[in-house]
Formats: structure tokens, C-alpha cells, sequence
């Protein structure tokens, strides 16, 4: 595993050392152009100068003893990462150094081998015209087979729309260039052909697997954990067709619609067939990144940014995975990331911030708030303001803000300075990200406020809309929910509506009628069913937007007595908050 990387002039570091943590997953975290993807990027560019120069000079040109002259190669030949040219390899884009040699910029990779224990490997790099040249200047290795096998995938490693079949060595090739999507359906298959092999070792001689060797292939297979997770979290499996190298030019691979059939406790097919180039980046990546990570070929797995293109709910279970891959295969995988799903749930030990000069690992919880000041985006300004304020109110929408904001001036008790933080997660996530905050920002507190939606009534308790159902007990964090289903139906005020449309009351009651479907009357509703758990958010947007009219200014014509009790209840509690 990879213990450190020393750079020299390379990209935004003039000189530097960062220290890994050993196995497992490292997150690397800060705002744009800290750092993160330099690092990545140094790290896949030393993979592919071993591999240059182990192809042109022989594995002596890496080994303890060489005398000979490093190895040039033209920039059309040079592709681990995406460049406008060489020259922005270099710190500052200097490439020339007055007064040193040529070699001007260096990658120096420490790592740990199992069995042949501590090494390392100095790659130095100059430029000459439009070729660059490559030597080891550095290294301990007596013998290539202790060199870690390193995978990089860009944010979406992307398919190719005909892959043929590569040999080993085209694809540690095509590896060592950064080019991991163009062999994916390579590694799929050799997955599958493995598997297959496997299995029928354990049939031999069997009209059946049993069922405790059936479970260790399911549990300790790379094909086996592959395809459960992908039934897990899309709900389809892979399908990689037989190849036939006298018939067939291309690898073809396919993403089977798959469903749980709990009488006969199997998944079945559940849908047609589709090439696996036509699914989503979201689901492209995860399966770039989890066929890697599972490929007893890769040491270590560089991800750029593998959240950018999920949804928040996959980003941190994509974590998870690879965590527990790790567990039992000893990987190291390092992530770039922004996401706060992922960096609010992992541990202090394995997050590298990149907010100051030197990247280091953070070391308290205190660290983790200041790393997300940085990362730009609603932290920078909203953490600085909650400093400040010590009062957060988590809403659904920055409406919600607003509209609390306007009826506590129409009832002249004008609220005092709150951050409001829009999220539609729930009460229990908001806690997470509100006790992460409070172990840095001591003092400060919060309210949750959540539309009931289809949650039962009795969730909520009426005097102060205390969500029942969320029993935390912290004194500093209250979580409350409308008793109406969400924040609009406690605008069905008619007289308001008719004065927002400039209209005569009498001149809606057609449309509350047949619209909102609900029993006429010139005052506001009382709480009953309809009003309660109608869904009339649609129907009121509408009218008012046909009227070149907003919420907001339904909202802004509501006089005191027209504002429900609820709201009152709110607006007291923020007072105090």
C-alpha cells in the first residue's frame, strides 16, 4: 500500500510530501483546485512512466543499478490524464529550471509490498520541445513483481462503443494510460470467466454446489459481491455474452432488469436486456468503480469525484461498499469528493483536507466544520453566518424561510437573526449535520421543519408540532412538522387568494369548488380532512401564476387573523430558538 508521495514542481505543488494512512479508503477533501485531483493525477502519471519505461527500457530501467539514459516519448503518446500539452505537467508551467538539469519535476511514490516489505520509486520527468523524458532516478526495487497495480477513473470513465478483446498485458497497457473504461467489458468478463470457473471446481463430481460452498462464493467471489450490489442498489444485473475469438471481433455486456421473487427466494429477469454503453453516467460510474475495486488485479483504486454524476442517497452507499470490500480484500482506494453525505459520515482518520497549504488529516470535529467552510458553494457563507448567529432553522425550500419570515411581520413580531439551511432530508440527517457542526461551533441550536406529507397525523403533536416520531432528545435541536400536509394548504385562506388575484371573493368560488374540490366558504377552512391531507400545491401555484401572481404574494396579503395557528406556534418558537 502506498505510505506517501513526494512531489517537485508538479501542477500546484512546487514541493511537497503527503503521508496515506495505510489500506483502506482515504477521502481527500477541499474546494476546487486545492489539490485533490493533483494528487490523483501525480499518482497516475507515476503509473504510467513505470510502465513507459518498462516498455521501452526494459524492467531494469526501475530497478537498483540501472546506468542507462531515461526513456523519451511524444506528447501524442502521452495520455494518463487529459492535458492541453506537457508544459501543464509543470509547477507555474515552468519546465526549465536556470542553473539545474533538465529533469526539473519528480514523483517520488513510498510504498509497503506484504511479503517484500518497504519500498520506493522516484519518477523525474523533462521536456524538450514537444517530448518528454522519463528516468528513475530513485528507487530500492530488485524486482517489478512488488510494484502496486494502480487503476485511475476520471469522474466518468466512458465506454467505448466497440471494445475488443485485450490481452493481460493491452490491458495493464491501456491501464497504465488512464484508460480504464475502454477495458471494462475486458474485466467483466475475465470477472465472469473466473466465477464460472470456480463454480464448476465446487460442482465437480456434484449435482449441485452445496450450500456452504455456495455461500463462500457468494461472500469472497469478485463476480459474486459485483453483481449484489448492482441487484441491491439499481436493481439489474450483468450479463457479459461468451466470446468466441475464431467468430466474434467485440465483447459484448448488458444490464439485465432483475426482481426479488420471494416465493421462490431468487432474483428473476424482469425486464429486457440493454447495452450496458446506454445506462446512466450515475450507474456507468458505480459499476466502473466497484468492477475495479473487486478485480484481485487492482492495488490501488484512484477516484475522481465517483459521487459527481449520483443521486445523494447513493453516494455515501458507494462509500460503504467499497469500505466493505476493503475490509477482506486490503485495498487502498483514494477519493476525491465534495459530498457531504460522504464526508459528514466518515471518520476523522480517513479524510485528507486540502484547505490550507499542507494536506493533512483532520483532527478533530472542529477540523471537519473549517473543511467545509472551504469547500466553497452554501458552506463558505453559511457557516461563517452561523458562527455568528448560533441558530440554524432547517427547511425544505428558502420559500419556507420567507413565508415564516412575512406572517411574523404581518403579526409584528418580526424574527431575529436565523440561518436557514434548505435540505429535504430528514430529521434524522439534519441532526447528523447539525451535531457534526456543534462539535465546532459550540452553543449553537437548531429547528427541523419538514412538511407532514403522507406520514400519519398523529405524528405531530398539535400544541407544538413536535414530531413524535423523531425521539432524539436533544435539548438543542427540535424537530418539528406542519399538521397540514405541507406549508401551502395553510394558504387556502379565500379572501386572501380573491384580494392577491384582485378579484371579489365571490369570483373564486367556482375554482374552490371544482378545482381544489373543496366546500365553499368565505373564511379560512378549519382543520379537516381535506385540508389536512389534500394535495392543492399544484391547483394554487397555477391559478396564481395566471395571474402573473407568487406564494409570495399570496402569502403577503394574509392579515393577522388569517394566519393559522400552526404558523403562530412556529414563529413563538423561533423567537426563542
Amino acid at each position: 500500500m502506498i505510505t506517501s508521495i513526494a512531489l517537485r514542481r508538479f501542477k500546484r505543488f512546487e514541493s511537497g510530501k503527503i503521508e496515506i494512512a495505510g489500506s483502506g479508503t482515504t477521502l481527500l477533501a477541499g474546494p476546487n483546485n486545492s489539490g485533490k485531483s493533483t494528487l490523483l493525477h501525480a499518482l497516475a502519471v507515476w503509473s504510467f512512466c513505470v510502465f513507459v519505461l518498462r516498455r521501452g527500457k526494459g524492467d531494469e530501467a526501475i530497478m537498483t543499478g540501472f546506468a542507462g539514459q531515461g526513456y523519451g516519448i511524444s506528447d501524442d503518446d502521452f495520455n494518463p490524464i487529459n492535458l492541453p500539452d506537457l508544459k501543464h505537467l509543470w509547477y507555474g508551467l515552468k519546465t526549465q529550471i536556470p542553473g539545474e538539469e533538465g529533469y526539473s519535476l519528480s514523483i517520488r511514490v513510498d510504498w509497503e509490498h506484504p511479503q517484500d516489505g518497504v519500498h520506493h520509486l522516484k519518477i523525474s520527468l523533462s521536456l524538450t520541445n514537444d517530448r518528454l523524458f522519463i528516468r528513475a532516478d530513485e528507487t530500492t526495487l530488485t524486482d517489478c513483481d512488488v510494484l502496486p497495480e494502480i487503476v485511475y477513473l476520471p469522474p466518468v470513465a466512458g465506454l467505448d462503443a466497440r471494445e475488443p478483446f485485450a490481452t493481460p498485458a493491452l490491458r495493464r497497457a491501456m491501464l497504465g494510460r488512464g484508460l480504464a473504461g475502454s477495458v471494462l467489458r475486458n474485466v467483466l468478463f475475465d470477472l465472469r470467466r473466473v466465477n464460472e470457473e470456480r463454480r464448476a471446481q465446487l460442482k465437480e463430481g456434484k449435482s449441485k454446489i452445496s450450500s456452504g460452498d455456495l455461500k463462500v462464493l457468494r461472500d469472497t467471489d469478485p463476480w459474486e459481491r459485483l453483481q449484489a450490489t448492482l441487484r441491491k442498489t439499481f436493481g439489474f444485473e450483468i450479463v457479459v455474452a461468451d466470446y468466441d475469438e475464431t467468430y466474434h471481433t467485440t465483447l459484448q455486456a448488458f444490464t439485465q432488469p432483475v426482481i426479488y421473487d420471494e416465493s421462490s427466494k431468487r432474483y428473476r429477469n424482469a425486464g429486457a436486456k440493454r447495452d450496458l454503453m446506454v445506462e446512466g453516467a450515475g450507474a456507468l460510474q458505480w459499476i466502473c468503480v466497484y468492477a475495479y475495486a473487486v478485480n484481485p488485479d487492482t492495488d490501488i483504486l484512484l477516484l475522481d469525484e465517483p459521487d459527481a454524476h449520483l443521486h445523494s442517497s447513493l453516494q455515501g452507499v458507494l462509500i460503504d461498499a467499497l469500505d466493505a470490500l476493503i475490509e477482506t480484500n486490503g485495498k487502498q482506494v483514494l477519493v476525491a469528493t465534495h459530498s457531504r453525505e460522504v464526508l459528514l459520515g466518515a471518520p476523522l482518520d480517513k479524510i485528507i483536507s486540502f484547505e490550507k497549504a499542507k494536506p493533512k488529516y483532520l483532527a478533530s470535529e472542529a477540523d471537519r466544520v473549517r473543511m467545509f467552510s472551504g469547500l466553497g458553494e452554501v458552506y463558505d457563507p453559511f457557516i461563517d453566518r452561523v458562527r455568528k448567529t448560533k441558530r440554524i432553522v432547517f427547511v425544505e425550500n428558502e420559500s419556507d424561510m420567507r413565508t415564516l419570515k412575512t406572517m411574523a411581520a404581518t403579526l409584528d413580531r418580526p424574527l431575529p437573526k436565523i440561518e436557514a439551511y434548505p435540505t429535504t432530508e430528514s430529521h434524522k440527517e439534519r441532526r447528523k449535520f447539525f451535531q457534526k457542526l456543534e462539535k465546532g461551533i459550540p452553543g449553537i441550536r437548531a429547528l427541523s421543519l419538514r412538511d407532514r406529507d403522507g406520514a400519519p397525523l398523529n405524528t405531530v403533536c398539535e400544541e407544538t408540532l413536535r414530531d413524535k416520531s423523531d425521539g432524539h432528545g436533544l435539548a438543542n435541536f427540535a424537530s418539528r412538522t406542519f399538521r397540514r400536509r405541507e406549508m401551502e394548504n395553510y394558504a387556502l385562506v379565500p379572501a386572501c387568494i380573491a384580494r392577491t388575484l384582485g378579484l371579489e371573493i365571490e369570483d373564486i368560488r367556482t375554482w374552490w369548488e371544482n378545482d381544489l374540490f373543496l366546500p365553499w366558504t368565505a373564511a379560512p377552512p378549519a382543520d379537516a380532512t381535506p385540508v389536512l391531507e389534500g394535495d392543492y400545491k399544484t391547483a394554487l401555484t397555477k391559478r396564481l401564476a395566471e395571474a402573473g401572481k407568487t406564494m409570495d404574494d399570496l402569502w403577503a396579503q394574509m392579515a393577522p387573523e388569517d394566519i393559522h395557528e400552526d404558523l403562530k406556534v412556529l414563529i413563538s418558537q423561533l423567537e426563542v430558538l
